[in-house]
């Protein structure tokens, strides 16, 4: 996945419960990673460190561009018993939703019935000369890389319908703001 993203020309997120890994604070990632592993602390650091690092890929020298879909309820959604972690984490999708490479979209919770088209993944488009569009896709067990045209061309056409649902860009950033204000 790494060596996709680094590669891309694009990155398309959909994220219904939790905050991209290439937009976690290592606080939420921590929690985020402790939860799902039963593994021991110093592999869960290694995987925070290992997703901090993922994060440079937006920081790049002509970074890929980056949609990430969120759903609203994921600004609400407290990781760990510490309130300040989501605050930190809001706090953070309104600095990168700044970038002019980022276009960080909200699904609000009224067309909620969005989140019933599909689990989290993720769409890279790759720079030439491949050209190439593969899917990774979600699953408790592992992730699954989609490379068939026309498995990805479906994954695609139902991201442009998750898409038309959210909200735009600035309206998007208005409510992160609001939230954090909040929070």
């Amino acid at each position: 996945m790494a060596s996709l993203e680094e590669d891309a020309a694009e990155i398309r997120n959909f994220e219904p419960s939790i905050v991209p890994g290439l937009l976690q604070i290592p606080d939420y990632a921590r929690k985020i990673i402790a939860i799902g592993s039963a593994k021991h602390p110093r592999d869960v650091e290694a995987l925070v460190d290992f997703r901090m690092s993922r994060q440079r890929v937006l920081n790049q020298p002509n970074p890929p561009r980056f949609v990430p879909i969120i759903a609203e309820a994921v600004l609400h959604n407290q990781v760990g018993r510490d309130p300040r972690i989501l605050r930190a984490q809001v706090l953070r999708l309104a600095e990168v939703a700044r970038f002019d490479h980022v276009e960080l979209c909200i699904l609000p919770k009224m067309a909620s019935e969005y989140l019933a088209l599909t689990t989290s993944y993720a769409l890279l488009s790759l720079r030439p000369p491949g050209r190439l569009t593969a899917s990774v896709v979600d699953q408790i067990t592992g992730s699954i890389f989609v490379e068939d045209e026309a498995k990805v061309a479906v994954h695609e056409k139902t991201f442009e319908l998750l898409l038309s649902a959210t909200l735009s860009r600035s309206a998007s950033l208005r409510l992160i703001e609001r939230v954090a204000s909040q929070t």
